[in-house]
């Protein structure tokens, strides 16, 4: 993972939003709407490879994280390395990400938006402390070779959920038409 960022990384911002269908739409839904139920919304957050920077990240970054969405966003996806378990990153960018790769390079580009990719991993909070994430993410956009571009994602704080760590990955193909 740590490599493919590397890689991929071009330097600059060549991506439309406008062009990646419901995209738009969906991040102004959940930027004003949900306050009520702030505290239960997953994290949501649109990373661009080719510059290692989050696109969006949404309010609930601070409900889940303790982190204001404005520092992750400036820091980028360097930020959220740093802040990896450093069992789980390991583990992350040696065999999970590695596997979604081989996956997505199998199957048609235009079929990748149809695959969930979910796991759960150890994240340092905004007060040093490790939590437990539930990660489901899209690869909204990629390349013809089937290189990720563009991932659509959640985060979710699990703590109250789990008291033990093993990493879990989970790749689910949905219908794009009921779910």
């Amino acid at each position: 993972w740590v490599n493919y960022v590397e890689q991929i990384n071009t330097g600059k911002n060549n991506l439309e939003l406008s062009k990646i269908e419901g995209v738009e739409k969906l991040l102004k839904v959940q930027s004003n709407h949900f306050n009520i139920l702030n505290h239960s919304v997953p994290l949501v957050y649109l990373l661009d490879y080719t510059t290692g920077r989050y696109l969006y990240v949404s309010r609930q970054c601070q409900v889940h994280l303790n982190i204001s969405p404005e520092k992750m966003m400036t820091n980028a996806i360097s930020f959220v390395m740093e802040r990896y378990h450093p069992e789980d990153l390991e583990l992350f960018n040696e065999q999970i990400f590695t596997d979604r790769l081989k996956l997505l390079e199998s199957i048609p580009v235009d079929q990748h938006k149809d695959h969930v990719f979910s796991f759960n991993f150890r994240l340092k909070n905004g007060n040093g402390e490790f939590v437990n994430i539930l990660q489901r993410n899209s690869f909204i956009k990629s390349e013809e070779n089937g290189k990720p571009l563009v991932s659509l994602g959640t985060l979710t704080n699990i703590n109250h959920f789990k008291t033990e760590n093993p990493v879990i990955q989970l790749v689910e193909k949905i219908d794009p038409l009921t779910g």
